[in-house]
């Protein structure tokens, strides 16, 4: 493997001239400079990344850990990230923890050994404190999305959970469905926890009594699980719902497979409210009225929190910073389409920040 010496001979100059020709950090004539440049494609020289971060400090590296790629929800939000964070210099390792805590923390050792100067992090569950808070100790920024570790003292961007659980549950009363079937998602993750709270709230605020029969517990987020709870809803014994709503939209999808596979015509004998916003949401049959949290907004947040933390732009206790979603209704609840935003008719913002796009 060629060296900077090599470099350096090959070019007829000093390996200062090399490292100054790297780094940019000392004027190099523009013929020298291009002898530089000419002899490191030449000969395929590659600069050792971690030597030179141990002068100064800087890897530029951050690392994202998210618990399924295949899910396009964490696709687009990676996508904005990585465009961020490239735009202002960094480059981003991905990690797919799959939901798995011994993937999880194999995933923040690679990132300590990476020296990665900062992390966004999708918790797995509040087990996952120790092994964040270990990254934390070792001088690495960490900003957790979507998901909350109350006890760690880290900045975490996350949807109005709570928010989103109540908007889509009390649309659905306000249409005059009275048995609501709810599919949270599984009780580790913070996020279902709150869509759930979300939830009893508006069933408490309509006077209605809260049936755990009507809240089946899913093994997982996936479209299997979705299915097989929507079909232990349809045998209720004190009968079967009329209305459902899904806490994500792998589970959406496997609901309403269920309710097709059991002859459940929406909106005519039940109506359906589905979880975030996609381009088949609008040409289901009927279209489907969702909560939606925009993801551009939540990605872009994410991003610029991290990489305010890692310039030390930004000192002190960790924030949280809270988007708020959107209802958007449409026919499968039997509604005309139109958006609210808790009910107001305005878009999610966020102006904490300064923008990143």
């Amino acid at each position: 493997m060629p060296t900077a010496r090599d470099v350096a001979r090959r070019a007829g100059v000093s390996v200062a001239t090399v490292s100054a020709v790297l780094n940019k950090n000392k004027f190099v004539s523009q013929p020298l400079a291009d002898r530089v440049e000419a002899a490191i494609v030449e000969l395929g020289y590659r600069p050792n990344l971690v030597a030179r971060s141990l002068k100064s400090g800087r890897t530029k590296t951050l690392g994202i850990l998210i618990p399924n790629i295949r899910d396009p929800y964490w696709a687009e939000v990676v996508a904005v990230i990585e465009e961020v964070t490239r735009r202002e210099g960094f480059r981003l390792l991905l990690f797919d923890t799959k939901e798995d805590p011994t993937v999880e923390e194999e995933s923040l050792r690679l990132l300590a050994e990476n020296l990665a100067e900062g992390a966004i992090i999708v918790p797995h569950s509040s087990e996952s404190a120790p092994r964040v808070a270990r990254l934390l100790e070792r001088g690495t920024a960490v900003v957790l999305l979507a998901r909350r570790l109350p006890d760690l003292d880290a900045d975490a961007v996350v949807t109005d959970n709570e928010l989103a659980g109540y908007l889509g549950t009390r649309h659905l009363l306000g249409r005059g469905y009275r048995r609501i079937g709810f599919l949270p998602f599984p009780s580790h993750a913070s996020a279902g926890e709150e869509r759930l709270r979300g939830y009893v709230r508006a069933v408490e605020e309509a006077g209605l009594p809260v049936s755990l029969e009507l809240l089946p517990e899913s093994r997982e987020s996936s479209e299997t699980s979705g299915y097989d709870a929507t079909a232990r809803l349809l045998a209720c014994p004190a009968g079967r719902p009329d209305a459902f709503m899904a806490s994500n939209h792998l589970l959406l999808v496997g609901m309403l497979k269920a309710l097709r596979g059991h002859g459940v015509q929406v909106p005519r004998d039940a109506g359906v409210v589905g979880f975030d916003e996609y381009p088949w949401t609008p040409l289901m049959t009927p279209p489907l009225t969702v909560v939606h949290q925009p993801r551009p907004l939540i990605g872009q947040t994410a991003a610029g929190r991290l990489i305010q933390r890692v310039r030390g732009e930004v000192r002190g206790p960790g924030e949280v910073f809270r988007i708020e979603p959107t209802l958007i209704v449409r026919e499968s609840c039997g509604g005309q389409e139109r958006c609210s935003r808790n009910g107001s008719g305005d878009g999610s913002r966020l102006t904490t920040l300064p923008e990143f796009r």
